[in-house]
Order: C-alpha cells, then sequence, then structure tokens
C-alpha cells in the first residue's frame, strides 16, 4: 500500500516536472519562432541591402559555381538570376575571359587572402572594366568554403580618368607652347606655374620662378609702377578680374618690356585659392604700331601737301578722303564733301563730263582697271571749269574691291603755258603770213583775245627818228584811236619810259594821276594793262588791253602772260616793218631798174644809127654791135 502510495507520489511529481519540462519546450519553441522569425527578416533585409546595392555581388562555391548574386549582377551583365546562379564563369562569359577569372578565383582559395584588381569583361559585345574586390569564405572551423565577390563598374569613371588625363595634357600642351607668358600665383600671390613664355619673357627659369612672389619679380622697380602691379594683384585676390590692359613690366636683366596683361582669380567653393596671368609682349607689336603711325603721318603728310588733289572713295563713290589739294582745285572743303558722290561733285551740270567720269568710274570699279593719265575738264563749286590730268585705281584689300583712289592734276597754267608758246609760234608764223603789217596788228589782237579778255586793245609804237607815238592798232568800245603825238604825260607813255607793265584799276589809276602827274585820256577803263614791246633794252611801243566791264578784271598772271608774248609781237612787228621798208626800198630800185634799161635800150639804138651813118659814108663802124 505504501509502495502504491510513494508510485503514485512520484507519478504526480514526474508528471508535474513533466508539464513544466512541456511548458518550458513551448517556450522554447515560441523562442526558437521568434529567432527564425528575426532570421528570416535579417536575411530579407540582407537580401534587400545585398539587391540594393550598385555594386556586384556574388558568391562562388569551392567549384567556381555561383550560388548567389545580387540584383546588379543581373542588370549589369544583362542576365536574369535564373541564369546565373548554379553556373560557372564560363557558362557567362567569354571563353578567354572566363579562364582568366577561375585562375584568379583559384590562386585566392589557395592564399586564403582577400585580393582587389580590375578585370576587363565583355558585356553584351561592350567591354567593361570593374574594380573586383574578393574574398575567401570560411565556416566555423576556418576551412575555406568558397568565396565572396564585390565588382564595381568604373568603365565610365575610368574613360572620364582618361579624358581629365588628356584634357590635362591637352591644357599643359596649350599653356607650354602657348606664344603668350602663363603664370599662376597661390593666394598670397606666389607662382605655382610658369611656362616657356614666361621664361623667355623675363628670363627667368621655372626653378627661378616657382615660390618666389610675382610683382617681385616682374613689377617695374619704379615705384608708381611697382603700386600699379601691386595694386592689380590685390583686385584679383579680392575677386576681381583685369581686362587686358597695357603695362610695363621689368625682366631679370632690368630691362623693360611693353606687355598686355589679363588676369582672372582662381576660385573654389567661392574663395579665391589663387590668380591666373597672362601677359603678351607687345614689344614688337608697338614697335611695328610706332612704324606705322610714322607712315601713316608721313603718307599724310604726302598727301597733304603734294599740289595734286588726291581723293578716296568706297566701292559705292562715295568720297571718304579729300585732302587740301582737292579743297584748293575744287573749293570745296573736306566737310563738305565726306559721303558725297564724286562724280556728281565735280562734273558740274555738264552731261558730257558727267558721262565721261562715270565711264571712267565704272572702269574702275567694275572691271578692276586702272585708269591711265587723261586730259580731262571738270568743275569747281562756282562752276567754272578747270583743265586736269585724271588718274585712277582700283583699292584692292586681297582680291576684294573696297573703292578707289583718284589724283587730279591741275594743268590750267600747262595749258596757258601751252596757249602762250603757240601763241608766240604763231605770231612767228604770221610775220610771214600776213599781207601788211596792219593784218599783222590784227592777228595778234585775236592771237591774245585767245590767251584773256581782250575786246578793247591797242598798240601803240613810238619813232623815235620823229619823237612820235602813234596807234597803228586801236580797237575800243568807247575811244577812237588818238593821233600820233609827242610823247606826254599819259600811261601808254610811263609804261614806255619805265619799260615796266603796268596792271591799273581806276584807284590805282586816281594814285598815279596824282603822284607821277599822269593825265587820264579817254574813258576810264574798270581793268586796264599795259606791257612795253621791248627789244633788248629798246621799248618800241606798248600793247594795252582794256575791261571796261565790272567782272572783268586782269590779274598778275595775265600780267605774266602778256609780258611774255610781248617781247615776241615786238619782234613780229619789227621784223614786218623791217619787211615793209625792204618792200618799198625793193619797190623804188625796180622802178630805176625800168628807168635805167629805158635808157639803156636808146643807146643801143643811138650806136646802131651812128654805125649805119658811118657805114653809109664807108667809114669804119665805131660801135660794137
Amino acid at each position: 500500500m505504501k509502495d502504491k502510495d510513494k508510485t503514485k507520489e512520484q507519478l504526480i511529481k514526474e508528471l508535474e516536472e513533466l508539464r513544466q519540462r512541456i511548458s518550458g519546450l513551448r517556450k522554447l519553441e515560441t523562442r526558437f519562432k521568434q529567432t527564425q522569425e528575426e532570421i528570416r527578416e535579417s536575411e530579407r533585409r540582407l537580401i534587400a541591402v545585398f539587391n540594393a546595392s550598385d555594386e556586384i555581388i556574388f558568391v562562388k562555391d569551392l567549384e567556381g559555381r555561383y550560388t548567389q548574386a545580387n540584383a546588379a549582377f543581373s542588370r549589369i551583365f544583362k542576365r536574369p538570376r535564373e541564369e546565373i546562379i548554379g553556373k560557372t564563369d564560363e557558362e557567362i562569359f567569354p571563353r578567354e575571359e572566363a579562364k582568366m577569372l577561375r585562375e584568379i578565383d583559384l590562386e585566392i582559395l589557395k592564399r586564403g587572402e582577400t585580393d582587389t584588381r580590375e578585370d576587363v569583361l565583355t558585356v553584351k559585345d561592350d567591354v567593361h572594366i570593374f574594380r573586383t574586390t574578393k574574398v575567401p569564405l570560411r565556416n566555423e572551423a576556418g576551412k575555406i568554403i568558397g568565396l565572396c565577390g564585390f565588382a564595381a563598374d568604373i568603365t565610365e569613371s575610368r574613360r572620364m580618368s582618361e579624358e581629365l588625363k588628356e584634357r590635362r595634357m591637352y591644357l599643359e600642351n596649350i599653356i607650354r607652347y602657348l606664344p603668350d607668358a602663363v603664370i599662376t600665383q597661390d593666394a598670397e600671390g606666389k607662382v605655382l606655374e610658369w611656362n616657356p613664355e614666361a621664361e623667355r619673357l623675363f628670363g627667368y627659369t621655372y626653378k627661378e620662378a616657382v615660390g618666389k612672389k610675382l610683382d617681385d619679380l616682374v613689377a617695374s622697380p619704379d615705384p608708381d609702377k611697382f603700386r600699379e602691379a601691386t595694386g592689380f594683384t590685390q583686385q584679383i585676390l579680392a575677386g576681381k578680374p583685369i581686362s587686358p590692359v597695357e603695362v610695363v613690366r621689368c625682366k631679370k636683366d632690368g630691362t623693360l618690356v611693353d606687355v598686355v596683361l589679363s588676369s582672372s582669380p582662381i576660385i573654389s567653393k567661392g574663395k579665391v585659392i589663387g590668380v591666373i596671368a597672362v601677359y603678351r609682349d607687345i614689344t614688337e607689336s608697338k614697335r611695328l604700331e610706332r612704324e606705322v603711325k610714322e607712315r601713316r603721318l608721313y603718307l599724310e603728310s604726302v598727301i597733304s601737301s603734294t599740289p595734286d588733289a588726291i581723293i578716296t572713295a568706297d566701292d559705292k563713290q562715295r568720297i571718304l578722303e579729300w585732302n587740301p589739294g582737292a579743297e584748293r582745285l575744287f573749293g570745296y572743303s573736306r566737310d563738305e564733301v565726306i559721303g558725297q558722290y564724286i562724280d556728281d561733285l565735280i562734273t558740274g551740270s555738264n552731261p558730257d563730263a558727267l558721262k565721261e567720269a562715270t565711264s571712267l568710274t565704272k572702269q574702275v570699279l567694275t572691271e578692276k582697271k586702272r585708269v591711265p593719265p587723261t586730259r580731262t575738264v571738270r568743275y569747281r563749286k562756282d562752276g567754272t571749269p578747270v583743265d586736269v590730268i585724271l588718274s585712277g585705281s582700283p583699292i584692292l584689300l586681297g582680291n576684294e574691291l573696297v573703292g578707289v583712289i583718284a589724283t587730279y592734276t591741275d594743268i590750267t597754267d600747262y595749258k596757258k603755258e601751252e596757249k602762250m608758246r603757240e601763241s608766240i609760234y604763231r605770231i612767228a608764223e604770221a610775220v610771214v603770213t600776213t599781207k601788211d603789217i596792219n593784218e599783222l596788228f590784227s592777228f595778234i589782237h585775236n592771237t591774245i583775245k585767245g590767251l584773256m579778255p581782250a575786246e578793247n586793245t591797242y598798240i601803240a609804237l613810238y619813232d623815235s627818228k620823229t619823237d612820235l607815238l602813234s596807234f597803228p592798232h586801236y580797237v575800243d568800245k568807247y575811244d577812237t584811236a588818238p593821233q600820233p603825238k609827242r610823247l606826254g604825260k599819259g600811261f601808254t607813255e610811263y609804261v614806255l619810259r619805265t619799260k615796266r607793265p603796268l596792271l591799273l584799276t581806276p584807284k590805282e589809276v586816281s594814285r598815279l594821276h596824282k603822284e607821277e602827274n599822269l593825265k587820264i585820256t579817254g574813258t576810264i577803263a574798270k581793268s586796264w594793262l599795259g606791257v612795253p614791246l621791248l627789244i633788248e633794252d629798246e621799248a618800241i611801243g606798248v600793247l594795252v588791253v582794256q575791261s571796261y566791264t565790272k567782272g572783268i578784271k586782269y590779274t598778275e598772271g595775265d600780267k605774266e602772260i602778256l609780258q611774255y608774248v610781248s617781247s615776241q609781237i615786238a619782234q613780229a612787228i619789227r621784223r614786218k616793218q623791217t619787211e615793209e621798208k625792204l618792200r618799198e626800198q625793193l619797190s623804188e630800185l625796180q622802178a630805176f631798174h625800168r628807168v635805167a634799161l629805158g635808157r639803156e635800150s636808146r643807146i643801143i639804138e643811138l650806136k646802131h644809127e651812128v654805125n649805119k651813118l658811118l657805114e653809109r659814108f664807108g667809114e669804119k663802124k665805131k660801135y660794137k654791135a
């Protein structure tokens, strides 16, 4: 009974223990399930992180089969996960690449160490570069059971790196071979970079310059210029760039050099970390600039001082340049003509002149042909014609026509001289061609009218033997020819006595009347010009032209012309007078000869009669037959 009771107590006790164990097991089961859920959650998180990574993550077993591969692996190698898990590299990559990868894996498994290197792999015919890190995987016992790999596609960054490297080399070569001095400084103004042109320009080597303050190296020792240089440096370090400006800097040997400075701050993250300065040597350009300026001034001086009119126009015939010679010749100031059409300006209202000018301009502008020196007529501002020699040429820049240059030479004086020479020749010729001296006087009068206004003209001749002044040719609008007279106190006699030309206005007539007591005879002319007719130093007469018209006044030029032809006129009159005297003498001789011939004929007849009488008386003839 006792034993039975004991057994029952034991059973109850054991049953309680069993219930406690079952409760503990249930708790363990609950804890296990919680742990499992935590593990699964951790796995989910790990897988999420695993697949969210931009880097390729994979796991391989000892045979090289992929047991894990994240989403990046599938995305980058363009394969679904099913085509990766359980596969080897030979089934995923080209044969040579797979062989390389397997050899690397075996080497890592053998060494048991982490390995990082760059792999070049083909992805759908595109070559990619990966930076791959592989780590041996070990179990709890430390035995290697596989490897885990992490790979980043660095193809783009490598490309950018190579591009940056090439770009840097490109920029370094530009700076190296740039014809300008390129210098960089740090925030304290110390030289960091000093290219070869900086060495040439300033004389310091790269080693001598780097680390030194730029202003201490190249700023002029002149206090004002040194302050200018340091002022520029402070301005740039304050973040304000320097636009191109001409400055003077100093070389290592102390010589000064003209340069153009451009400079800018180097800014990083909003902070000035340095300066880049570019110096261009303008010594040669300054020299050329001076030469060009001197040359331009020389040419401008030549153009300004030349007596010819020099005019330039653009390709539309609008005047660009108008030198003082053009102002003198045509009467327009430079300001009046700039931008005007040249042909319209100096052809007056003469349609023939405009047509000729337009034709010559077309020859230059359209056909690009030079106009050789050509005699023509152009018109002044006041409408008076002027004889000129015109020459023109196209202005070409390369093969492009940009304008025309024309030169006009005033040949008025030349034409006058030509007329005077022609007049002298014709007067000399008239001595032979005119039948008498009166015709010669008329010829001389007409010749002078070709040189100047000479409607009212007279020739006075002085005979020293008779002391008489006669007026054999006298054409006058108001007065008739005076009778021969002895020399008096008139203006004609004044020219004859002084042997000098005389140009008179009414005012001058009054002055000489008072000062020289000269007598005024006849109508007072508005302008009176008389020149002596001289042979050697003998005055044989006076040639006078006079004008009664207010607008016609004789000039010093007219006086010179008349004086120029007067000696030939005097010679012609003297020769004609001599010719007429000789003709008179010849007529007298001819008359005497005729008388003499008549007497001789009678004597011969008488001698013949005497001989006949002697024969009749039988005597010998006294006269020969």
